[in-house]
Parts: structure tokens; C-alpha cells; sequence
């Protein structure tokens, strides 16, 4: 059997020593494990397995930023390479906390992945789409490709090439599945490059035909994307048709989601594993979504996952059924999807709306019922029943209906306090975030007024949990 560069000590390329430390590895049980090596005191050698989680990713970066203040990378150029060979699945938020991460670090001049299987070749290439990094970002298929190349980045003198006298041979192809095929050409689509001709040909027999076609016309939409993004650049006389564009497109992609899930719904019933990848699924679509909402009206990711998580808990202390509380925490996070619609001048205006633009803002919730509600999905019916009422106020006040009391949907009721209660303790570009003594006050004094009484009475009794969640979840600056 063939050792690893770091069993052996020797980089895989020209014969050199790797510098180790006993202080560079975790291991969590017989879960996850992680070590380090660096060559040339500027490529760090990372090698994982296992099932990762939110705390390996910490412990790694932890490690990490240990070895970039004893190395002394903070003042020079680096190159981090990641052999992702034996890992073998990341939840998550194990992957978007390794993002956040990925885009601090200090000085960093690439960032090279390899050995990694199809599906965590996708993982990757759609993170390396959606969340640009300021340095270069690789794949390869071996430690050998990825250091030379990282050498190359760092304009290290060419070294020859390690000549593998092992090398890993693929499992023929008729012992692979079609999900195996499909894994493999979406892991090998550059997602930020036209074309995805390869999807089109797919096996017409397959029960994952359905998810290629989808695939295949995301990927088209994605193309747009690229294209409306440089346009975006040369004028901004274009940003009206933009929107209408994308309105149009993200109806489209709601359309073909329902398409999607109903179909991977038919293959759970033959599979029951698949139930949980479908569940993911529709999670990481809604927050995505909401994401991209809130990232218009520049607020933070972290307020979707704040109210997401306040509905939650406001639904399990009312004593809702677990369904039901994960319906609507998975719903709450499209209440202001109607934003979407909303022009730019307005939705990021830095001083209080005049009465006509404040009629226009009013209108989101509105739109963002009548973008929702076709599903027949209980989420997304959930969701657009929340995005309509969740500026109702109890005294009938509020709008777009005017409701009063219980007419207004419990949902709406619920996300209603959570959304304001987070609004106000946060920063805004109409405003600064208030001092959470006052926002309590406000809401002691809106009781029955613009909340439903006996939600009030429940958050006052599980403050502390309110407060646990916003400490779990702060804004991130970027």
C-alpha cells in the first residue's frame, strides 16, 4: 500500500522534507481526523477523513491560523492544499462556516483542492461559483498536480513531477450507478463557464433523468447570471429589465423545484435513504433564496437564520406539533421575498421613505404572496402565507389586509414578533441598531396593539433563549 506524503514525511514532488508538529492534528473519536504538514515554509499540506461537522471545521482553522503565526505566513504568500481523498461527507453549516473562514485568511495566494470524490467535487465547484474568494481557487487529481501547481502560483522554480507507481485505477464503468454518472459530470462542470452540453445527453433511462434535466437548466439560468452581471457593470440604464429578468427566472426556478421534488419524492418511496437528501434540499433552496433577498436590501444572512430560529422556538413553547414547528421555521425565512421586486432606491434608501415609496415598499408582501403561493408544497404555501401577513398588527392596523386578531394566521403572528424583534436590535441602513432595553420596551408596549398578547407573554418568559439565539448568530461583517 502506497503512504500518504504525510506518513512518509516527503512531499510528493522533488524529494522535500514536509515540517510537522505534534501540536497539528485533531481528532474527534473515530469520527473525523485531521493533520498538517508545511513545504518550503509557504505551501501548507492539509489531509482530512471522516464525516465533518461545524466543530472539526473550527478545530481545523484553529490549527491553521496556528501554523500561519509560527510559520510566519502572515507577511508572505501562501498556497493551502486540501486532500479531501478519505473525507466522506460535511453537513451544511460545516460548509458555509468553511467559507466564511476561507475568505479571511491572511495573505493566502491560492487554494488548491485534491483527491476529492464527485460529490465533493460539486460541493466545491458550486461554492466556487456562488462565494468568490479574493485568490485562486483549483481542483486536481493529485497531491503531486496540486503542489507543483501551488509552486507555480508562488514562482517556485519548476520541479519535475512525482511519477506515482500506484496510481488509483477508476471502477469500470458498468459497476457504477447512474447517480455515480450524474455526481460525476456535475462534478466536473466548470459552474462559472457556459456550456453544459454534457447533462443533455444524460441517460434518458435513469430515474435521475428529472434532476439532470433541472441541473441542466439551473446551469442555463447560471449562464444568464454571468452574462446580466457584466452588463450590470457597463450600465446601469439595464437594471429594470434586470429584475424583471430575474423575477421571471426565479418563477421558472420555483416551478421546476416543485418539478424536481415531486420527483425525488416518487424515488424515496423505492429508496427510503434518499428522504434526508430531499429534506437538505428543500432547506438549503429556502435559506439560499432568502439569503439572496436579504442581500439586496443589504442586511445580513445571519437575520434569516435569527428569525428562522426565533419562529421556532415561539412555536415549540406554543405548543405546536414538531411538524408544524419545523414548517414554520423553515417557511419564516421568504417572509420579505417580495423584495425581490422592490427597486433598489428605495429598499436601500438611508433615511425615512416618503409616503409614495413607503406605498411602494408596503407592496413586497403582496408580491410576495403572489410569487409563492402556486406550490402546492406545505412549505412554500406556508412560506407565501407568511410573507403576506407578517405586517398585519393584532388592532387591525397593519397591512396589506388590515387583519385584526386571530383572523391573522398564527404563522404570520409568529414571524411577525420574531422579525421585529431582530430588526430592531440590528443595523440597517435607514438606522442603528437599538439598545435591546428599548426594543423590549417597544414590544411590552405594542401588546395587543400590534402583537397577538399571548405570543408577548411567551417571549418575556423564555427571554433568555431569545437572547441565546441572537449571541448564536451575530452579523458577520464582510
Amino acid at each position: 500500500m502506497k503512504l500518504h506524503p504525510l506518513d512518509t514525511g516527503v512531499s510528493p514532488v522533488g524529494g522535500k522534507a514536509i515540517e510537522r508538529s505534534s501540536t497539528w492534528n485533531y481528532v474527534r473519536e473515530s469520527h473525523f481526523y485531521c493533520e498538517y504538514g508545511v513545504i518550503d515554509d509557504c505551501i501548507i499540506l492539509s489531509r482530512s477523513s471522516g464525516d465533518c461537522n461545524r466543530i472539526d471545521v473550527e478545530a481545523r482553522f484553529a490549527i491553521l491560523q496556528s501554523i500561519i503565526a509560527e510559520v510566519g505566513l502572515k507577511d508572505k504568500p501562501w498556497v493551502l492544499v486540501e486532500d479531501f481523498q478519505l473525507v466522506r461527507s460535511s453537513d451544511l453549516d460545516s460548509r458555509r462556516y468553511y467559507i466564511t473562514m476561507a475568505r479571511v485568511l491572511p495573505n493566502i495566494k491560492g487554494l488548491i483542492f485534491c483527491k476529492t470524490s464527485n460529490a465533493m467535487k460539486l460541493v466545491i465547484q458550486l461554492a466556487r461559483t456562488f462565494y468568490p474568494v479574493p485568490y485562486s481557487v483549483e481542483i486536481t487529481s493529485t497531491l503531486s498536480e496540486a503542489i507543483f501547481l501551488g509552486s507555480s502560483w508562488l514562482g517556485k522554480p519548476s520541479i519535475p513531477s512525482f511519477v506515482h507507481t500506484n496510481p488509483t485505477v477508476e471502477a469500470p464503468i458498468e459497476e457504477r450507478s447512474t447517480l455515480d454518472d450524474l455526481l460525476h459530470i456535475l462534478g466536473n462542470v466548470e459552474w462559472n463557464k457556459p456550456g453544459m452540453q454534457a447533462l443533455e445527453s444524460f441517460n434518458e433511462a435513469s430515474p435521475w433523468r428529472p434532476v439532470a434535466y433541472a441541473m441542466g437548466l439551473l446551469k442555463k439560468d447560471l449562464d444568464k447570471l454571468m452574462e446580466h452581471r457584466q452588463e450590470r457593470l457597463d450600465t446601469m440604464t439595464t437594471r429594470i429589465k434586470q429584475e424583471q429578468d430575474l423575477q421571471h427566472r426565479m418563477t421558472q426556478a420555483l416551478q421546476e423545484s416543485r418539478r424536481v421534488q415531486e420527483s425525488m419524492q416518487r424515488e424515496t418511496l423505492r429508496n427510503i435513504n434518499l428522504n434526508q437528501i430531499v429534506v437538505d434540499s428543500q432547506k438549503e433552496i429556502l435559506f439560499s433564496m432568502g439569503e439572496i433577498i436579504e442581500s439586496r436590501s443589504r442586511e445580513t444572512a445571519n437575520h434569516i437564520r435569527r428569525v428562522s430560529e426565533y419562529t421556532y422556538l415561539l412555536a415549540n413553547k406554543l405548543g405546536l406539533s414538531p411538524h408544524e414547528a419545523t414548517c414554520i421555521r423553515l417557511a419564516s425565512p421568504m417572509h420579505d421575498a417580495g423584495k425581490i421586486v422592490i427597486p433598489d432606491a428605495i429598499l436601500n434608501k438611508p433615511g425615512k421613505l416618503t409616503p409614495e415609496e413607503f406605498d411602494v415598499m408596503k407592496a413586497h408582501a403582496k408580491r410576495g404572496y403572489e410569487l409563492l403561493r402556486g406550490s402546492k408544497r406545505e412549505i412554500m404555501s406556508s412560506a407565501a402565507i407568511i410573507a403576506y401577513q407578517h405586517h398585519e398588527k393584532w388592532n387591525g392596523k397593519g397591512y396589506p389586509q388590515g387583519l385584526t386578531g386571530e383572523n391573522i394566521h398564527l404563522y404570520g403572528r409568529v414571524t411577525a414578533l420574531a422579525d421585529v424583534f431582530d430588526a430592531l436590535g440590528s443595523d440597517r441602513c435607514y438606522k442603528k441598531a437599538w439598545e435591546t432595553e428599548k426594543v423590549l420596551q417597544l414590544i411590552r408596549e405594542e401588546r395587543g396593539i400590534h402583537f397577538d398578547p399571548n405570543l408577548v407573554d411567551l417571549f418575556f418568559e423564555n427571554l433568555p433563549d431569545f437572547l441565546a439565539i441572537r449571541e448564536r448568530f451575530p452579523d458577520v461583517v464582510s
